[in-house]
């Protein structure tokens, strides 16, 4: 089973062709993920590369943490699976009564007037 690294502080022209050739000397890569903003279709400065055997992940954050890439200084560390990243942000749309609270809008206000 491969090993998937999180890649911080990337530049923002950063792309996946690109990270896909430089971090390939570390060996075989899997696949490469460089989440967007979903209103702005932007790279968000961080990104995954996943590697087909563990020991190159290893060898590419021994490597590559804390070094320059791409004229940033990158993290480089594993990537936490989704379900043990901890904390969470809540939210949601509350199906009650959304005035008075922090779901309160304009048109919410403007609407009582």
């Amino acid at each position: 089973e491969g090993r998937k690294c999180f890649l911080g502080n990337l530049n923002f022209r950063t792309d996946e062709r690109y990270i896909e050739r430089k971090f390939s000397k570390f060996g075989e890569i899997d696949d490469v993920f460089i989440p967007k903003d979903y209103h702005s279709g932007k790279p968000r400065g961080y990104g995954f590369v996943t590697f087909r055997d563990p020991r190159d992940a290893d060898y590419c954050i021994d490597e590559m943490d804390g070094r320059e890439f791409d004229g940033r200084n990158i993290t480089v560390n594993l990537a936490k699976p989704r379900n043990d990243r901890g904390g969470g942000r809540g939210g949601g749309r509350r199906d009650d009564d959304r005035r008075g609270g922090r779901f309160e809008d304009r048109y919410d206000r403007d609407r009582r007037r």
